[in-house]
């Protein structure tokens, strides 16, 4: 006859394996000092998809409209469906965007009274009274300015190989500037992260608004990159350094990896 003892089958069926307080306390402490590495650079690179994501919402919507008022007019550009001024560009806007604010003459009243550039400086607000600006239901705030690109070609005073170099401040079907904020007063308020400027084309899309001519610099310096240029930022003018912002996130695939 076999003899089982009870007592001792039954003092080891209790021996499971646990943690003791020190290696949760320990295993917590690891679980901390990692999120505190790891999340913030997760949330840094979640809001730049967010801008990205609203500012190519954007995007879309505006070429949308565009499409929509040359389906309308039965034209095949936006100047041949009547935007070719100021005027008649806030038309546009008002017939083919929600509109929850109209801002025209007061740009104030939609943009946040000051912005930064991505180097900490400050940006001269936007301020053109004339341009179309409006607030939309998606909480974006844009402002249109009619504004066709004209041959403007003028001779600098550096020579490259003996010859005057020409400077062409000229587009091609370039009709117009498009001032974005994707969020309209809310922050950050920087140029390159929630504003842009962009170029309306004759045939309604919006693209880069730059001239795309050549920096020259001195012997031994490098010219600045797009993302140099934008992150200089000091108006919020397609003229100026602002408007190389856009140009990146084109180039990136709309990824905004700065």
């Amino acid at each position: 006859m076999r003899i089982f003892n009870l007592n001792t089958k039954m003092s080891n069926s209790n021996l499971n394996p646990a943690f003791t307080l020190a290696e949760v306390l320990v295993t917590l402490g690891i679980i901390g000092v990692v999120s505190a590495l790891t999340v913030p650079a997760l949330m840094q690179n979640h809001q730049r998809k967010t801008y990205v994501t609203q500012l190519h919402k954007v995007y879309n919507e505006f070429q949308q409209a565009a499409e929509a008022q040359k389906t309308e007019r039965n034209a095949l550009t936006l100047s041949e469906a009547g935007v070719r001024s100021d005027a008649a560009m806030g038309t546009f806007l008002r017939n083919q965007f929600k509109i929850v604010k109209d801002c025209t003459g007061s740009p104030s009243d939609c943009f946040a009274a000051s912005y930064k550039n991505m180097n900490g400086g400050d940006v001269t607000a936007y301020s053109d009274t004339s341009a179309p600006c409006v607030a939309l239901a998606s909480g974006a705030v844009i402002c249109a300015k009619y504004s066709k690109s004209q041959r403007n070609n003028s001779t600098g005073g550096i020579t490259v190989g003996g010859l005057p170099t020409i400077n062409f401040n000229y587009i091609e079907n370039l009709i117009g500037d498009l001032v974005i904020d994707i969020n309209g007063k809310e922050g950050p308020n920087v140029v390159g992260r929630d504003l842009f400027i962009a170029g309306i084309y004759a045939d309604g899309t919006i693209s880069s608004a730059n001239t795309k001519m050549v920096e020259i610099t001195q012997t031994g310096q490098t010219p600045a990159t797009n993302l140099d240029k934008c992150k200089r930022a000091t108006s919020i003018t397609r003229q100026s350094d602002a408007s190389w912002c856009f140009d990146e996130i084109i180039q990136n695939n709309w990824e905004m990896d700065y």
